[in-house]
């Protein structure tokens, strides 16, 4: 499992988001504390399997899923 803080770009909420491997699922969290929380419920759950990665060099630490 790995688990990392982003920010949205069409806003300022940041949330923290939690990546599950054995399902390929990208969970959020209103912050680290609500993620560490065991059977806490994920503000929104994101399917990426199939998904595909956009990495821009120029823009340093963003990333879009499409």
């Amino acid at each position: 499992m790995n688990c990392s803080a982003f920010k949205r770009l069409k806003g300022i909420q940041r949330h923290w988001y939690v990546f599950e491997e054995s399902t390929l699922k990208l969970m959020a969290y209103r912050n680290e504390m609500d993620a560490a929380i065991p059977d806490k419920e994920p503000l929104k759950i994101i399917n990426i399997h199939g998904a595909v990665f956009h990495i821009d060099p120029a823009e340093h630490n963003q990333f879009s899923i499409m």
